[in-house]
């Protein structure tokens, strides 16, 4: 099995494409931080929830969070290249 380099910056092809067409949730640490899709700190990411700029949480349970891939997937397209996220209109 081919070794694969570590991901330092954000990659629109980072996420296997297979894994963004799927329906479903994702959890917060594969979405943020150094092992998920974007290189960002959980206060950034609910400073962007709390912008409109990234996808509420979805309720998946009393104690449970996730986000829709789909949501993700529309966040991820509407980055710029150099990885900022532009205010949803």
């Amino acid at each position: 099995m081919p070794h694969k380099p570590p991901r330092t910056l954000w990659d629109a092809t980072s996420p296997p494409a297979s894994d963004l067409a799927d329906d479903g949730y994702w959890r917060l640490k594969a979405i943020i931080g150094p092992t998920g899709i974007l290189p960002i700190s959980r206060s950034t990411w609910y400073n962007w929830i709390e912008q409109g700029r990234a996808p509420p949480p979805v309720a998946l349970g009393p104690r449970i969070a996730g986000w829709r891939k789909s949501d993700i997937r529309r966040l991820l397209q509407s980055l710029d290249p150099n990885g900022y996220c532009r205010k949803a209109s």
